[in-house]
């Protein structure tokens, strides 16, 4: 596999021969098809096995709608491009839906499931195969931007953590939403970072991912001014290596022109989700819309169409709700701060943990990966801070993404110079793969008499709210 221009200097060092190098490298193919068919194989089991998780039925009636119907009357609350890609595997399901139905997206999830005379268990794998190779295809992108970091070396280790990740198997195995926003992210985030070496190239790609992630869900528009001080930083690395010299007048134009490149093309994405949906964009606002003041009365100035604006007042009235949680055995109403922190400490294997605590160090306090923490950690670290600020407790779902971007931050790890670097880090990966290895295929779902106990020490993001007890998706960590 060649490197990456991206690359970041080498820090110097006698290298292997080169034609042991030249050799070396093509085992890192194999290594890779290796670990993503894992993967694979893991995602598929699980959709199987599981039953519907509570937002499936949702998402699945509203994929089905937009596929037979081309309307946009169900799901506000979320963007239309993740259901869009349910649709694509949905399209060989025949799916039957009564054209009279009138009901709520509730009833709708149930109608279509189980009502309609549909087979359930196919229209739902046929719902999560493609988020399945989406988070396949995200794989890809860790292995690159790792690699494009600290070499193949690299890349396979982050590789390794995300296909071994309980968090990212198990939600990734699911029609739903959470892990498709946060590759979108990782995807633009890696465009971004390459643009430092070919901005025209890189550019336009990073927006189209930047407004997928927008279009999947509303909880990406926290990344967005992340992303557009990323596009900043990219186009004067870029103006620093072609001229070390440029005009003050130009530099800021180029600056302005990038952002507002970078914007235009997301914004165009999401316009086009719900284009594709239909065309004529009809939309009647649901009787119970909030009415919103204050700041977040600035949604309406949002460049995105009508459904998109209602969508926010919708999630801004789910805020306003009390809802309740559950963590380590006791059952609260409201939210605690430090829910999504507690509940990854406890489903992350510890090799991970410590991989991602050593890495994120290493990009800090290594010049040479220095330049990439904006774009590995600050991402990360927002997206983490506007999540914890919500009112929902509901799982580690809300914070998928951290698993996604830290795996590509412990790569770092093999900067540090020393044999033992490498060897503690094989050593770290291969407990992380055995962990996950032993939770295969345990999933948090509602517990036989016999394996309660048992799952109740392990399952962290096990939550209740109001209208009864809920359990999502999700594998105990070792």
């Amino acid at each position: 596999m060649s490197t990456s221009a991206s690359r970041l200097p080498s820090t110097g060092g006698a290298g292997p021969p080169g034609w042991l190098h030249r050799h070396r490298r093509w085992w890192f193919a194999p290594v890779v098809v290796a670990l993503l068919a894992w993967m694979a194989t893991a995602m598929i089991t699980a959709a199987v096995r599981q039953t519907p998780t509570i937002d499936e039925p949702v998402y699945v009636g509203t994929a089905v709608v937009h596929l037979e119907q081309h309307s946009l009357r169900y799901n506000p609350e979320h963007p239309p491009l993740g259901k869009l890609v349910m649709a694509a595997g949905l399209v060989f399901a025949d799916a039957r839906l009564d054209p009279a139905f009138a009901g709520d997206q509730t009833r709708l999830g149930r109608h279509v499931l189980y009502e309609a005379g549909n087979d359930p268990g196919r229209l739902l794998l046929l719902a999560r195969l493609p988020v399945i190779a989406l988070t396949l295809l995200f794989g890809l992108v860790v292995f690159a931007f790792a690699r494009d970091l600290v070499g193949p070396a690299g890349g396979v280790v982050a590789l390794a953590l995300y296909a071994f990740s309980p968090d990212v198997i198990a939600h990734g195995s699911l029609a739903t939403l959470d892990v498709p926003t946060a590759g979108f992210l990782l995807t633009s985030v890696w465009l971004l970072w390459r643009a430092r070496r070919r901005p025209l190239v890189h550019l336009p790609l990073a927006g189209l991912a930047l407004g997928a992630a927008l279009a999947t869900k509303m909880s990406a528009l926290a990344a967005v001014p992340v992303a557009l001080l990323l596009v900043v930083l990219s186009v004067r690395h870029a103006h620093r290596t072609c001229d070390p010299a440029p005009d003050r007048t130009a530099r800021l134009r180029h600056h302005g022109a990038a952002i507002a490149a970078v914007a235009l093309i997301a914004i165009a994405v999401v316009w086009a989700s719900y284009l594709a949906v239909d065309p004529r964009l009809r939309w009647e606002a649901p009787p119970d819309l909030p009415i919103v003041e204050g700041p977040r009365a600035l949604v309406a100035w949002l460049p995105f169409p009508e459904p998109y604006r209602a969508g926010m007042r919708l999630q801004f009235g789910f805020e306003d709700r009390v809802w309740g949680g559950f963590l380590f055995g006791r059952h609260y109403l409201g939210s605690l701060w430090y829910y999504l922190p507690a509940a990854l400490l406890v489903k992350t294997p510890l090799g991970a943990l410590v991989l991602w605590l050593a890495g994120t160090a290493a990009v800090v306090a290594l010049p040479r990966l220095r330049p990439a923490a904006p774009y590995v950690l600050v991402p990360t670290a927002v997206l983490l801070a506007a999540a914890m600020t919500g009112d929902r407790d509901l799982g580690v779902r809300y914070a998928i993404f951290v698993p996604v971007f830290l795996a590509v931050a412990a790569a770092g790890v093999l900067a540090v110079r020393g044999r033992w670097a490498h060897g503690a880090v094989a050593a770290l990966v291969a407990f992380t793969a055995i962990s996950s290895l032993r939770a295969f295929p345990t999933t948090c779902r509602t517990p036989t008499r016999r394996s309660a106990v048992r799952r109740r020490r392990t399952c962290a993001c096990t939550t209740r709210t109001s209208t009864g007890a809920r359990t999502w998706g999700c594998w105990p960590t070792t």
